[in-house]
């Protein structure tokens, strides 16, 4: 009885016009395996790490700043007064 059923469903079932209509509302209709998905993980990953995080660029304004002859007090957290510029020098224009 039940194979007889099943018989029945499969045929009155449009499979052809049942996989257009999954297509046609699929959410995605471009998918990706399991490794493209881990390469792109990765590559997000290392793109994030390669990121200019703040504290860097911050020890290397001041550190840079420092040798050229600038003077820079920090007023509150990341936030600093400029109280010497230095000169414009001849090395620093080759």
């Amino acid at each position: 009885m039940k194979a007889r059923l099943t018989q029945v469903i499969s045929n009155a079932v449009d499979q052809h016009h049942l996989q257009d209509l999954l297509e046609e509302r699929a959410l995605a209709h471009d998918s990706m395996d399991a490794s493209r998905v881990a390469r792109v993980r990765e590559d997000m990953e290392r793109a994030d790490a390669r990121r200019l995080q703040p504290h860097y660029i911050e020890s290397f304004f001041l550190e840079a700043f420092q040798n050229l002859g600038g003077v820079a007090r920090q007023r509150e957290a990341r936030r600093y007064e400029v109280t010497r510029v230095p000169a414009l020098s001849a090395t620093a224009t080759a």
